[in-house]
């Protein structure tokens, strides 16, 4: 079976680390609508909006963690979103 495709994920609060490590998709509530980032994504900036940031990693584990807002860097096949 081929592995899947994965990019850097660092979901960090101002007190500390929540997610650092690889992931298949993110998907969340970007300031201009919904999106799901995925390997290979042009690189991008974005608040985020109040809602839920959904993790999926390859090893089929999904992770949920509810948002109020933020701000989102996508570059070079690493996401950094801090919340």
């Amino acid at each position: 079976m081929a592995s899947l495709k994965t990019f850097h994920l660092n979901l960090v609060k101002i007190d500390g680390a929540i997610f650092n490590g690889p992931v298949v998709s993110v998907s969340l509530s970007g300031s201009e609508g919904d999106m799901t980032i995925l390997p290979d994504h042009t690189a991008i900036v974005s608040a985020l909006r109040a809602g839920e940031i959904v993790v999926r990693q390859s090893d089929g584990q999904v992770e949920t963690h509810n948002v109020t807002g933020g701000t989102l860097e996508m570059s070079r096949n690493v996401l950094n979103i801090l919340i």
